[in-house]
């Protein structure tokens, strides 16, 4: 058996006179199945989650921020009269 082959297992005979049983396990199973720390992400994908990361948390913080700013702006006038 060679490396392409490994993980598969053969088809049963047609000739046989009893019904198969079912397997004790899977019918492929992957000879070395990648780790999820070692898959590629595209370029575009990482330097997309590195800038919406910091873009998520900041504007939230940047329209409250303008809000209050606004508010006691616009609120000082009708204090003062």
């Amino acid at each position: 058996m060679n490396e392409r082959d490994a993980g598969l297992t053969p088809w049963p005979e047609h000739g046989s006179a009893s019904a198969p049983a079912a397997p004790a396990e899977p019918t492929y199973v992957p000879p070395n199945p990648e780790p999820d720390e070692n898959i590629r992400h595209s370029l575009f994908g990482e330097i997309l989650d590195w800038m919406l990361a910091p873009l998520l948390l900041l504007w939230p913080m940047s329209i409250a921020i303008t809000y209050l700013v606004a508010k006691s702006i616009a609120n000082q006038p009708f204090d003062d009269a």
